[in-house]
Formats: structure tokens, C-alpha cells, sequence
């Protein structure tokens, strides 16, 4: 395969002036009538939430350092990296552990949040052999970024219900390819021995790198897999990549139904944050393209779950875990906000677990953008649980929502339910707005308390958080955490989800993965010029970064 993505040399697209314009719509849910009351209160709640598209204006440079934990080096064109693994040595295993007799260690390797499992073929549990070039790894290119090995041995105590939770890591390397580098050819294999981090030990690897043509996309490109997900204006498709066979995230929206319910705002915001924004706990767009009638996102395949799902099955976490998953979410936030960028919408739905156990962020569909640190907006938007009391009594507000619902999602991962749920939702406004905040003091430990205290106080100037994330850091809750190393993914989850290997949807709603997979086309009236200029823009890769103008046309037409 990568040899005949070799003989695909590069070709020049034809220049086009058209314009570019973006479409812009009005959207947002209703305002419920707000409790009565003069002002929110401000004392703190005590015992008693294809290609090329222009780079938005609104937004910071992607290559600024807040966006990227990983280092990044200047920016190769569109290509293909094909990964081999070759062998390890000096692998230090642990002596007590549990290990099966002659267990061998596998890899996973991660690029870019996608990520491949690898077994190792022959030799030893402590000098494993892979199959080489005979059993290459490509991955979809669109910058140089970190590449990293885990190496893990299976513990003994393996079961399907166990899944990877009790495996061992033996080794991390890390490693930018050389994509860029001086001298390589396209199609050059460069051999490298990696130092793992954690330990004792060396991985031999290959990296060989081609560029490919700039074309847009189309749903022909990708083998349609399985249903993974459903949203309000289409389905989420696991889909494989026809040329790098890669498994992604495809998921489809109905121009027809966005414009109807005056969604079109949101959808190009959720596009243009995720274009814009790269950072280790976000779900990375990978490509967007569009057709007459949908748009379609590609995205990352994450597939440990929502963390819905685990909270449901746990009921609740240990305060280690909801500390490792609040220190993860309080990075992406603080990213986000670095960009200017309120996010609005916290929630354990929209957080995903991904193969290894770190959480991913995603749907961003009710971001604002351009938001200063002294800028404030009054939208009425979030899911009722989670929205901070200025949101719901229709004061102005600022980043600090974000804060707020953190801390409602840390006080569900300890207790189960957020801090004021109720099943009427004017109860449950009223309870966020003068209700009281109750602890279990066996289940909330004393630096925990402090901190929902901080985060969950009704006055946002005075919420913890509102100087930065730095002071939410810097909280004892938080104590002994190395932020870099975090910010870096070189913490090891305690929790892994039980999938057999990345491509695995086992930890995914059945009701979705039994349907049949297929791209509907969606009947109706075509729509006008006028209606298809609103989408302008939204065809991306991150290839580049330059316009492509789109003007009234689709991709592919």
C-alpha cells in the first residue's frame, strides 16, 4: 500500500478566486423564565457544571504553544507516515508481578490521538521482535507532532470482563518523525533507536514518509464500518480511510435540518474550534468535507466510552480517579480559554474515555468564540444540571462558567448526581441558584470540599478560577501533580477501558453498533445558492492552514 502511495506524486491545484464568506445564523435553545429574584447572590455556596479551510480571525494561531502540548517542528505538506516496528531490548520487567510464563509484550502506538495495537511476532518478554516493514502502520499526516510507543506485557489475570486494566507498562518512548528532515527523500526509510522514559531499554523503529495529492474528500474515500453514535441532525459512523486504512470518526449532519432549526451557527463553530484547537485531551478534527446535501465531520476514533457510561456502571470514583479525570478536563479548559474560547457545555456525555484511559473533550457546538478575559456574554445555553447561576438568572457572564461546571462534574464523579440535581428542572434552576451545597463527609475528603467550595461559588468574581486556571492548579486538591508531565499524557491511567484494541466499539451502546452502517440521502427540495453559501468554508485539513475557496460550490462539485 505505501508503495503505491509513493507513485501518487503531488499535483498542483488549479487557482480559484472565489471568495470566501461564512455563514452565520442565530441559534440557541429558549430561555426558561428565570427564578425571581432580585440578583443572583454572591456569597459562596457553604453545607447547609478537505480540506484547507481560512483560518478563523476570531482565533489565535494553531501553532501557538497553549494549543500544543507535544512539540511541533515546521509543517509538512499532506502525506503518509508508515510506522515499523522492529524490536526491543533491555525491556525491565517487573519482578512482582504476576506475569504468564513466556507472555511477550505488545505496542501501542500513538500519533495524534490514533492509535494502532501491535503484537510482537517472536523473541523474548524482555527482547521482543516485531514483523518490521512487513507489517507497516500508516497514519494520515498533516503536521509533525510527537509519535509515542507503550510498550505493555498482559498480566495474568487477563479475563474479558478484566480487559487491559491489570496490564503492565514496561516502556514509553517518545519521538517526533522525521518528516522534515534534511536530505530524506519521499519514500526513505529512517531507522531510529528510541530510550524509553520510564525505564531501562531501547525500541527500533522505522518511519518512511510520502506526500499525497491535495483532493477533496468525499464519503467514497472511506469504508463505512459501523453506527457509533446518534445526534439530532445525523448518525456518527465508525469509518476506515480506503488509502491508510486508518478508523475514524465520520459524523453527518443534514444541511436541511440545520438550517431549519437554525443550527448553522453552531455547527460552523463546533468546526472552526476544532480546526483551530490542538491539545492532548481534545478529539482532534482530522478532516471535515461536504457534500449537496451533509456535512461531515472526521474525526479521531476514540473508543473507550463516554464517561457517562463508566460513572453509571462505578456510580461513583474513587477520589484519585476523579482527581486524575478533573486535572485532565481543567487542561483542556484552560486551552480553550487560552483561545479565547468559552466552552459551555460540561458534562460526562461529552467527555470520552480513550483506549489507554485518558479522557478526550468533545462536541463544541455551544462554544463562544472571541472572547477576551474581559468580554462577557448573556447566551442562554448548557444542559440544566451543569449551567452556572448567572446563566440561568440572565446576567452577563464570562469563562468562569466553565469553572463552575467542573466543579459540578468533580462533585458527580465523587457522589454519583451533580450538587443540586432534581428531576423538575425549575427545582433544580432554583437549587442552583440559592439552593445549598451538602457534602457526605465520609464520601467528600477535606481538600475535595475546599475545592468544590471554590469552584461552585455563586459569585464569579469570586469563584476559584476567575484569575485563571493557574489558581486551580495551584489548589491542594492537586497537590504532587507534575501539570507538564500531565499536559504530556505521561501519567499512566489507573483505568482502562475494557476494548480488546483500538479499533474495538465493546465499550459503545449496542443499540447503535447493531444498526447497519450506510450514508443516507436525505430526500427533500435542493437547496438554493443562498443556503449553500452558508457553508462556505467549512471544508478543512489541517495540511497547510491556507484558504481554499469553496465560494458557493460544494466539495466535490
Amino acid at each position: 500500500m505505501f508503495k503505491k502511495l509513493l507513485m501518487l506524486s503531488p499535483r498542483k491545484k488549479k487557482a480559484k478566486d472565489q471568495a470566501h464568506t461564512s455563514g452565520s445564523s442565530s441559534a440557541g435553545p429558549s430561555a426558561p423564565s428565570a427564578p425571581s429574584a432580585p440578583s443572583a447572590p454572591s456569597a459562596p455556596i457553604l453545607a447547609a457544571s478537505t480540506f484547507s479551510a481560512p483560518p478563523d480571525p476570531n482565533l489565535p494561531n494553531p501553532n501557538s504553544a497553549v494549543a500544543n502540548d507535544s512539540p511541533e517542528v515546521n509543517k509538512p505538506k499532506l502525506g503518509v507516515l508508515a510506522v515499523s516496528l522492529y524490536q526491543a531490548q533491555c525491556i525491565s520487567l517487573p519482578r512482582d508481578a504476576d506475569l504468564p510464563k513466556g507472555v511477550m509484550p505488545y505496542a501501542l502506538i500513538d500519533y495524534d490521538k490514533t492509535q494502532v495495537f501491535i503484537n510482537s511476532v517472536s523473541g523474548t518478554s524482555s527482547e521482543p521482535l516485531w514483523a518490521g516493514r512487513a507489517n507497516q502502520f500508516m497514519f494520515d499526516v498533516w503536521k509533525s507532532t510527537q509519535l509515542t510507543v507503550h510498550l505493555f506485557i498482559r498480566s495474568s489475570s487477563y479475563s474479558p470482563t478484566v480487559g487491559r486494566s491489570k496490564d503492565i507498562c514496561v516502556g514509553t518512548a517518545h519521538v517526533i518523525p522525521p518528516i522534515n528532515k534534511q536530505g530524506m527523500k519521499n519514500g526513505d526509510e529512517f531507522i531510529s533507536w528510541l530510550d524509553f522514559d520510564n525505564g531501562p531499554g531501547q525500541l527500533k523503529i522505522g518511519f518512511q514518509y510520502a506526500e499525497t495529492m491535495d483532493e477533496k474528500l468525499t464519503v467514497s474515500d472511506f469504508t463505512l464500518l459501523k453506527v457509533i453514535g446518534q445526534g439530532s441532525f445525523g448518525k456518527v459512523l465508525q469509518v476506515r480511510k480506503n488509502d491508510t486504512q486508518r478508523v475514524y470518526a465520520m459524523k453527518s449532519v443534514r444541511k436541511a435540518k440545520i438550517i431549519a432549526h437554525n443550527e448553522v451557527l453552531h455547527t460552523m463553530t463546533e468546526r472552526s474550534v476544532l480546526a483551530q484547537v490542538n491539545h492532548a485531551f481534545i478529539v482532534p478534527l482530522k478532516f471535515s468535507f461536504q457534500s449537496e446535501t451533509k456535512l461531515y465531520f472526521v474525526l479521531a476514533f476514540v473508543n473507550g466510552g463516554e464517561l457517562f457510561t463508566h460513572l453509571n456502571r462505578a456510580k461513583a470514583f474513587d477520589i484519585n480517579r476523579a482527581r486524575f479525570y478533573t486535572a485532565e478536563l481543567l487542561c483542556a479548559l484552560e486551552c480553550l480559554h487560552d483561545f479565547g474560547v468559552i466552552y459551555r457545555d460540561l458534562k460526562p456525555e461529552n467527555i470520552l474515555l480513550d483506549y489507554e484511559g485518558h479522557i478526550a473533550l468533545c462536541d463544541f457546538g455551544l462554544c463562544k468564540l472571541a472572547m477576551k478575559d474581559e468580554d462577557k456574554t448573556d447566551t442562554f445555553c448548557g444542559t440544566p444540571g451543569y449551567m452556572a447561576p448567572e446563566i440561568i438568572t440572565h446576567s452577563p457572564y464570562n469563562k468562569t462558567v466553565d469553572w463552575w461546571t467542573l466543579g459540578v462534574l468533580l462533585y458527580e464523579m465523587l457522589t454519583g448526581l451533580p450538587p443540586f440535581y432534581d428531576e423538575d428542572k425549575g427545582e433544580m434552576y432554583r437549587k442552583i441558584v440559592f439552593g445549598d451545597l451538602y457534602f457526605s463527609t465520609a464520601m467528600i475528603f477535606p481538600a475535595a470540599k475546599s475545592l468544590l467550595q471554590g469552584l461552585l461559588h455563586r459569585g464569579p468574581a469570586q469563584r476559584l478560577g476567575a484569575k485563571g486556571a493557574g489558581e486551580i492548579k495551584a489548589h491542594p486538591f492537586f497537590k504532587g501533580i507534575d501539570w507538564r508531565k500531565l499536559a504530556q499524557r505521561r501519567y499512566e491511567p489507573a483505568f482502562k477501558p475494557n476494548v480488546t484494541g483500538t479499533n474495538d466499539t465493546g465499550a459503545i451502546d449496542q443499540q447503535w453498533t447493531g444498526q447497519s452502517p450506510r450514508d443516507s440521502v436525505p430526500s427533500g427540495p435542493a437547496l438554493s445558492r443562498a443556503q449553500q453559501q452558508q457553508f462556505a468554508g467549512f471544508s478543512f485539513t489541517r495540511a497547510g492552514s491556507s484558504p481554499h475557496a469553496e465560494g458557493s460550490r460544494v466539495a466535490g462539485s
